[in-house]
């Protein structure tokens, strides 16, 4: 026989707010090559890559806020908030060099 399971209900509440905005990524990517010599490649190319409205999660009751609802006889314990408020930029530069096997074929 198996055991009875009991039902427990959550005391987790799950609130979604209209202030959500969905995640954007904007990427541009500029590059020039050029022959050298008879059977090398040089290349340089600049990439640019900026995100909005990413989401990000948040402990509210860490430390760092000074824990303001985990504390007092009456504290909700830790408090997670979902936002869409992060944002991230990369910029980055490669330069490479690509030895031409012969006009029609390439090796990286």
């Amino acid at each position: 026989m198996l055991p009875l399971q009991t039902e427990r209900r959550s005391t987790r509440r799950v609130r979604v707010r209209s202030e959500l905005r969905e995640p954007r990524t904007i990427n541009l990517t500029v590059g020039y090559e050029r022959q050298i010599a008879n059977d090398l490649a040089a290349s340089i190319s600049y990439t640019h890559a900026r995100g909005d409205h990413l989401t990000r999660f948040l402990n509210r009751t860490d430390s760092v806020f000074g824990s303001p609802f985990s504390s007092g006889p009456n504290g909700i314990g830790r408090l997670f908030t979902v936002e869409s408020s992060a944002k991230s930029r990369y910029n980055g530069i490669t330069v490479g060099l690509r030895r031409v096997l012969d006009r029609t074929c390439s090796s990286t």
